[in-house]
């Protein structure tokens, strides 16, 4: 065999450079001397670029995934996911070049070529029939029966991406003639010149069954079923999907062509039996190396308990479920789950750790730390340093510096303890520090001799484990670091070095004590179910890449929001150092969101804050970042920043409690801080059902009473869920994402951006409500449709749903907020003074001057002057507003730049203007002023105009 020319078809392909790039990466296009692309799965963008022409052709870089090379070769390495010969010898082939390797029938042109090609990888034997893929165009009309089975039952067409024929798949289903169902494969193919149908098989690799309907539709998931009836019946049960199948059963899964598939999002369908679970783990590993984007499993066993009838059937699949009348609504109520679908099958191999060497001078038992002493005589004898002490890792701090190992050892009284000592105190003759480990609680050896032999076990230790000293909790990496200790697996071993609250984080009572004095008491109560729900939700921030929220019951006291508040905090420790004050300046309560980092921050009582301060306060927290600050050596700080999800409580709502102060709320504080109203509308101020309490105080004493007993517990239990779940989570909670949008958020034009933000903000928390649901930590039972539509009980999904209809009821418009402010705004100035500050243009006019009247209205606004469709009965009027007065009165005063009314009142029509690139009408003033904002007073308060 012909060994590969690299130079050469480096050289050939140069010359056909934009080809090959319209081959390989289809989807982009050139831009002066570059192909642009998104990615090299096809996405649309700019982050892939190549090289066309100069010194630099055919290099190339994608800058996304910070991947480069420097010929054709390693692009199509790259594209293809393969290595550089393999990428060499379909270049070649690409380019119809004589290899040696493999002779292709003819040269690729520059577009993917349209006429039946043979496939290069089932090259028939002199006297087989070979399959023609796609059917020429002038193939004759395929059979309708077969010789045996005669007509089938059900025929599948199978279709080329472009739409094109590739043939057919048969079935006869079992009847009373026929023991069991069978399939047949018709393919057009050719034998010694001769062309016919023939009752075989496709040509491997097989193509995919849907491959039409997979290049109609680039973005859709992909589901992928065993058959293709099951494959039909789940492109009705999941129209939102392409579904996909392979031909030839559970068996030929590996005889298909999965390469469509790259860069798609995948989920598997198998069906309920080992068969069929054996076929889909082939059909992953084939996928994964196509280079699809994700793979996922159906969850049959979610499945099972969704349908309700026991364990599947063997062998159940789609078509199955299909027959027994599921819809697509009840599909989409399993797939919201959060167990509805499970990670890739495929396991990792195992990773390589590395040995620690340790100083065999050192001796460590349960008796303690001994250095082996070799005398003059050459005779070895211990000598006790201390009680046992290890060196588990060695700690340095977020910049590399402050090095110091980490002491684990246990004190006089025996409990454990974890200290960080930095190095520096043992240098010299370390006395100090073995002062200080004695201080602790070490039993350090008295004399010279052990202080010198502590010193050298420290100094010398050979531990390969890093910890890190953080300033922060919340995640770092893969783990979630809480002020008493992390949860989960991570390089290091991380050290909050920050204040730990004395026990505010530390756990009371067990998890099963707080789901019964507390969490069952959501149960027929939404509002504690949400909030319950926020609590969870901090932590799903920065995995599922969510912005921080920030939710504040507002209404009258003693209605129970104190008892809401405790409960929330009890899922992270102690209320009493969880529930914070609102009292305090805004530097202060950067670090204390700091401290609450992808966790849960809770503020008690707007109205203690300053109401000056309010809405910067409120702002800041919900936009996740602190000040910048100067640094002693210059420059700026680190901004302190912060992910969470916050509670806050008041008698006020934000833009209320500033108004006392004559500020105005912006229309962004009202989308970050998402106000809620407390009464539930059963008397009993925030609950529905009191659980046998008397009264709703009783309830509310209830839960506070409750969460001081027994907290700190379901946060670890959630987090450690969590982080064995890491790699699902994201894709759980955009379904519920999707769902949510689908079900609250109403399907009409006009619904505005913000509306949609705050939508995502509930749908976040009903993520994490189900979520808790899912892994045991909330023991709510999901509801059935009766006691849904009774409101006897809701699920974290509906109580966030409930919760969010009540903001939307609350919110003035659908619209954006804003312009619904300016509109209101300009028309309460002209309702306000349409006579008193506006100079009746008629009695100012050339015909009846009256200039001197305008000097004697008080900072008057303008002119208004009759409409022409005036009438007694209709009395319409133009306001022509001086620019000085419009920039002041209707823009500044109002808090809104002049530009955004003008354009506002212009887009909406009200504004009658001169010349479309202006706001102004040039039209002059009695006052001789040529131009003016001309408001129409019939259209200000038309129906239309309302955002």
């Amino acid at each position: 065999m012909k060994k590969l020319d690299f130079t050469g078809i480096a050289a050939r392909a140069a010359d056909s450079i934009e080809a090959v790039c319209k081959h390989w990466l289809p989807g982009g296009k050139r831009t002066g001397h570059e192909w642009e692309i998104g990615d090299r799965f096809g996405n649309a963008g700019q982050s892939l670029k190549v090289h066309l022409s100069g010194t630099k052709a055919g290099q190339w870089a994608d800058f996304a995934a910070g991947d480069s090379g420097g010929d054709l070769t390693s692009l199509v390495a790259y594209v293809e996911g393969c290595a550089q010969g393999e990428a060499a010898q379909k270049l070649a082939e690409f380019l119809g070049m004589d290899t040696g390797q493999a002779r292709p029938e003819r040269a690729a042109k520059n577009t993917p070529r349209r006429t039946p090609k043979n496939t290069p990888s089932d090259t028939p034997k002199p006297e087989a029939w070979r399959g023609i893929l796609p059917v020429p165009e002038d193939a004759p009309a395929p059979p309708v029966a077969h010789i045996r089975h005669g007509a089938p039952d059900v025929v599948y067409t199978y279709k080329d991406a472009a739409g094109e024929l590739l043939g057919y798949v048969a079935r006869w289903e079992a009847n009373d003639k026929r023991a069991r169902k069978e399939f047949g494969w018709l393919v057009y193919a050719e034998k010694s010149g001769h062309r016919a149908w023939r009752w075989q098989g496709f040509p491997v690799p097989r193509p995919l069954y849907g491959l039409d309907r997979l290049a109609a539709d680039q973005h859709a998931p992909v589901i992928l079923c065993e058959g293709e009836k099951a494959t039909d019946a789940a492109c009705v049960l999941l129209p939102v999907h392409v579904a996909l199948t392979w031909p030839g059963g559970g068996k030929a899964a590996d005889k298909a062509d999965f390469k469509p598939l790259q860069g798609r999002d995948v989920l598997l369908w198998p069906d309920a039996d080992e068969a069929g679970q054996a076929a889909m783990q082939t059909a992953e590993r084939l996928i994964l190396k196509a280079g699809a984007a994700s793979v996922r499993w159906l969850n049959l066993k979610s499945l099972e308990a969704m349908r309700n009838q026991g364990a599947l059937p063997q062998g159940f699949d789609a078509a199955d479920l299909h027959a027994e009348g599921w819809d697509v609504e009840r599909i989409a109520a399993w797939l919201i789950r959060p167990d509805a679908t499970l990670g890739s099958q495929t396991t990792p191999p195992p990773e390589h750790r590395a040995t620690e060497q340790e100083d065999s001078r050192f001796t460590l038992n349960a008796a303690g730390l001994y250095l082996m002493k070799v005398s003059r005589d050459g005779e070895s004898r211990p000598i006790r340093l201390c009680s046992p002490l290890k060196i588990p890792a060695l700690a340095r701090d977020e910049e590399g510096g402050g090095w110091a190992p980490v002491l684990m050892f246990r004190d006089r009284d025996n409990r454990p303890r974890q200290e960080i000592i930095p190095f520096s105190k043992f240098l010299g003759e370390g006395a100090e520090a073995a002062r200080l480990l004695a201080d602790l609680g070490l039993d350090v050896e008295p004399g010279r001799e052990a202080t010198d032999g502590l010193k050298q076990y420290i100094l010398g230790t050979k531990t390969t484990k890093r910890a890190r000293l953080v300033d922060s909790v919340g995640w770092h990496g893969d783990a979630f670091l809480l002020p008493e200790g992390s949860i989960g697996e991570s390089s290091e071993t991380l050290i909050y070095r920050g204040k730990r609250g004395h026990g505010v984080f530390s756990p009371r009572g067990t998890l099963a004590e707080w789901q019964k004095h507390v969490a069952l008491f959501a149960l027929g109560n939404p509002r504690l179910m949400f909030t319950l729900s926020v609590a969870f939700a901090g932590a799903l921030l920065k995995p599922c890449g969510k912005p921080s929220s920030a939710f504040h019951w507002m209404g009258n006291s003693s209605q129970g929001k104190s008892g809401s508040l405790a409960a929330a905090a009890s899922v992270w420790g102690n209320p009493q150092g969880i529930v914070h004050s609102w009292r305090h300046t805004d530097n202060a309560l950067e670090s204390t969101a700091a401290a609450h980092n992808d966790g849960l921050l809770i503020l008690d009582e707007l109205k203690e804050v300053d109401p000056k301060q309010a809405g910067a306060i409120a702002y800041m927290l919900a936009n996740s970042k602190g000040k910048g600050r100067a640094h002693h050596a210059g420059g700026l700080r680190d901004v302190i920043s912060w992910r969470i999800a916050m509670l806050s409580s008041g008698e006020l709502g934000l833009a209320d409690h500033m108004a006392s102060v004559g500020q105005r709320a912006q229309a962004g504080q009202a989308v970050r801080f998402i106000e809620l109203p407390v009464d539930a509308g059963m008397g009993w101020g925030m609950w529905n059902n009191l659980h046998q309490h008397t009264d709703g105080a009783a309830f509310t004493n209830h839960l506070i009473d409750a969460a001081a007993k027994y907290h700190g517990t379901a946060s670890p239990a959630f987090i450690a869920a969590l982080i064995e779940n890491l790699d699902d989570v994201p894709q759980s909670v955009k379904r519920v994402e999707e769902a949510f949008m689908q079900h609250f958020v109403p399907q009409m034009a006009g619904v505005d951006g913000q509306v949609k933000r705050v939508a995502a903000a509930f749908a976040t928390v009903a993520a994490a409500g189900e979520l808790a649901v899912l892994w045991g930590i909330c023991p709510w039972p999901h509801p059935t449709n009766f006691e849904r539509e009774k409101g006897l009980n809701l699920s974290p999904f509906d109580a966030a749903g409930l919760m969010f209809k009540a903001w939307l009821n609350e919110r003035p418009t659908m619209g954006n907020l804003e312009d619904t402010m300016i509109l209101n705004h300009v028309r309460k100035l002209i309702d306000a003074h349409w006579q008193a500050r506006f100079i009746d243009w008629h009695r100012a006019s050339e015909d009846n001057a009256d200039l001197s009247r305008m000097s004697q209205v008080h900072n008057a606004l303008g002119f208004r002057k009759r409409a022409p469709e005036w009438t007694s009965d209709n009395q319409s009027y133009l306001f022509y507003v001086t620019r000085g007065m419009f920039e002041d009165e209707f823009a500044t005063k109002g808090g809104f730049k002049r530009t955004r009314v003008a354009k506002l009142l212009k887009d909406r029509g009200i504004l009658r203007t001169s010349e479309a690139d202006n706001s102004t009408l040039k039209e002059q003033l009695p006052n001789g002023d040529p131009r003016s904002y001309c408001i129409i007073g019939r259209k200000l308060w038309a129906e239309d105009t309302h955002a």
